[in-house]
């Protein structure tokens, strides 16, 4: 429904965070991992994502796109809520977690708030398959979505992909293609699967 927000940020206070775009207000909900990197009267851009709960629309805040994948991927697992995955980002680094689900380090997620033995079961089982194929960007590292390969993935948006499918097509299309490519046939190479 929304990719991002722009605007000003107004307040934050723990999980929530007040973004004024254009006079309105928004209130989401973010990992520490976010809230770490926002100051209260700056300029912000948050990439967002929704859930519906008790008839209540919540809007959530990510500083990058791995950390509303990761979180996205969280909530789809049977039984899995928001709560928890914002815990989650909260306690550990986006690579770190990944690694502890590869490696099924089920007394790593215990420590997680909200996560018991059963739960890390399930988040293990049913997100090392899923968690294989997702390409992390580096903390430290640059990110994909730069220059031409940015241009490329608005216009696969555009041509009707998930902005994940997109992120992911344009990195492989990236990797495969000579450097400076032009943006025309990144964007060929990448729908092309």
């Amino acid at each position: 429904m929304y990719e991002h927000l722009s605007g000003t940020l107004e307040r934050i206070a723990g999980e929530l965070a007040v973004v004024d775009v254009g006079g309105v207000g928004y209130r989401l909900k973010v990992p520490a991992s976010t809230s770490e990197t926002l100051r209260v009267g700056r300029a912000v851009k948050l990439l967002v994502t929704h859930r519906f709960q008790n008839d209540l629309f919540h809007l959530y805040g990510f500083a990058t796109r791995d950390e509303r994948e990761i979180f996205e991927r969280v909530c789809s697992v049977t039984g899995v809520g928001p709560a928890i995955g914002l815990a989650i980002l909260s306690a550990l680094p986006i690579e770190k977690f990944r690694d502890v689900v590869l490696r099924g380090e089920t007394k790593a997620l215990e420590k997680i708030k909200g996560v018991g033995k059963k739960t890390a079961q399930r988040l293990i089982l049913e997100l090392r398959g899923v968690l294989e194929e997702v390409d992390l960007v580096p903390s430290a590292g640059g990110k994909v979505t730069e220059g031409p390969a940015e241009d490329a993935i608005k216009a696969l948006l555009a041509l009707g992909f998930s902005a994940q499918e997109a992120e992911a097509r344009v990195k492989r299309a990236v990797d495969s293609a000579p450097p400076q490519t032009p943006v025309g046939d990144l964007v060929r190479l990448a729908s092309r699967g």
